[in-house]
């Protein structure tokens, strides 16, 4: 069994890729103000996400995969859940940690990867840009665990402090099995759902007063100085 990345699905998961930098490059300039809110110091993200592996096989069960010239591809995943958590160590880095499953026709795949998450917090959206890299599982036919990588981003809708909506999150997959054979998977992944924030209070602002009793005295008359 050999496994060979199809030409067409590359193609879409730069095509992904790149209207995702485009948006959270433009978007914050556009957008001019950025937001008054606190910044959260953990973000978590739970919601729905479909996935093309990207990837053809030879010598599969031919009921459950499209076949061609290039081999049989493994069917895009529509049934998955992705979840992630974010801690955030300035107003726009934080470390992310992410955890995808996906529950295929003709495969599963598993993925936990972690990496630096770059955002840009504006009034009403928050345009991001992530790098992932770790664990990808595939379970099909003997294969096994694997290295994953995904370079994306995507745009968070403001919806209150504690709550956001991701619009889209726009992922390049990408992973290598190393088992009896090599095989490697190209792919793409999108997802959507809510974005819980949590922590981050509002600084209260430092302030001073002063009260002098009484208001007028003659020179050399002692007076009283109140700060607070």
């Amino acid at each position: 069994m050999s496994l060979r990345v199809e030409g067409s699905v590359v193609r879409k998961a730069v095509v992904i890729l790149v209207l995702a930098l485009v948006a959270a490059l433009l978007v914050p300039a556009a957008l001019g103000q950025s937001s008054d809110q606190p910044v959260p110091k953990v973000e978590i993200f739970a919601g729905y996400a479909w996935m093309n592996p990207g990837a053809s096989v030879w010598d599969p069960p031919p009921a459950s995969f499209f076949c061609g010239s290039l081999g049989c591809r493994l069917r895009s995943i529509p049934s998955g859940l992705g979840t992630s958590a974010t801690i955030t160590a300035t107003d726009h880095w934080g470390l992310t940690l992410d955890f995808g499953a996906h529950w295929g026709p003709n495969s599963t795949i598993y993925t936990f990867m972690a990496g630096p998450q770059v955002k840009w917090r504006r009034e009403h959206v928050s345009p991001f840009l992530h790098a992932l890299v770790g664990y990808h599982h595939l379970n099909w036919a003997g294969l096994g665990s694997g290295i994953g990588l995904a370079a994306g981003g995507g745009l968070d809708l403001h919806v209150n402090r504690w709550l956001d909506f991701r619009l889209i999150e726009a992922d390049y997959m990408w992973a290598h099995h190393s088992q009896a054979l090599s095989t490697e998977f190209s792919g793409v992944r999108l997802r959507t759902g809510l974005l819980f924030k949590l922590g981050g209070e509002r600084e209260l602002p430092k302030s001073c007063s002063v009260s002098v009793v009484p208001m007028e005295v003659m020179a050399g008359e002692p007076v009283q100085v109140t700060a607070s």
